[in-house]
């Protein structure tokens, strides 16, 4: 929660994060900041008052980049930065992603969220890596939430789908995610118009469904129809 200055003190670039979490065992903390945005000014205010903050961000190498300068930019295609800063992800030594999160939340919830990740640090490569079979509901849902937040909807759909098959007491929950990511997919060019529709079909059908989720459907698959030129086929939904 700071900015990138000219400390010499103040490390720099990932590269030198990595060789200290190597040295120290600690994991990597990367802050992707604007140096003119609000919450980021806010953030990086009370990094430097605030005493809860301090103590969190003694247990990582903390690496703040500004996204405005060339450097920030270059690291920031390599972890999709999005629209929404500060963006913090928790890495490991070699830079493999564990978590990411973004939004401004103040001092105690700050160190609250960071101090609950370093009670799991395993990456997101590791969580992929394993065996179907040895996946928990827990890897299948994170991995699922990671690849929807970085826009990579079929790896997404993928863990949505096996989270259903694993947990059918969330069956809603999982469908409504499936739909979303076939959505918001088809608004990015991922998927074609009638996943979105087959998506939709599958909430209507579902008994019980709630009617808050559905509403939430209608309204953005008459979003994509009329960014795709679809709305002749979304009639019998509205």
């Amino acid at each position: 929660m700071a900015f990138a200055s000219d400390d010499d003190n103040e490390i720099k670039t990932l590269n030198e994060a990595k060789e200290i979490s190597a040295a120290t065992g600690k994991p990597i903390l990367i802050e992707f900041v604007r140096s003119d945005w609000q919450f980021c000014k806010k953030a990086a205010r009370e990094a430097e008052s605030e005493p809860v903050v301090i103590n969190a961000l003694q247990k990582v190498v903390h690496l703040p980049l500004n996204v405005q300068t060339d450097y920030g930019k270059e690291i920031g295609e390599i972890y999709y930065i999005g629209k929404f800063l500060p963006l913090f992800i928790l890495a490991d030594k070699n830079g493999d992603v564990i978590i990411r999160w973004d939004g401004y939340s103040n001092a105690d919830k700050f160190a609250r969220k960071l101090n609950s990740s370093l009670k799991d640090l395993v990456t997101m490569r590791e969580r992929e890596e394993k065996e179907p079979s040895q996946r928990s509901v827990r890897d299948v849902n994170i991995l699922a939430s990671y690849y929807e937040d970085i826009k990579e909807y079929k790896k997404a759909v993928h863990f949505w789908r096996t989270g259903l098959g694993m947990k059918e007491k969330y069956r809603q929950t999982y469908l409504m995610k499936l739909f979303e990511n076939y959505a918001n997919g088809c608004w990015n060019d991922v998927y074609p118009f009638d996943s979105v529709t087959t998506a939709i079909d599958v909430l209507f059908n579902e008994p019980d469904f709630s009617q808050g989720d559905l509403v939430k459907a209608v309204r953005m698959t008459s979003n994509v129809a009329r960014k795709t030129n679809n709305t002749d086929h979304i009639r019998q939904y509205l």
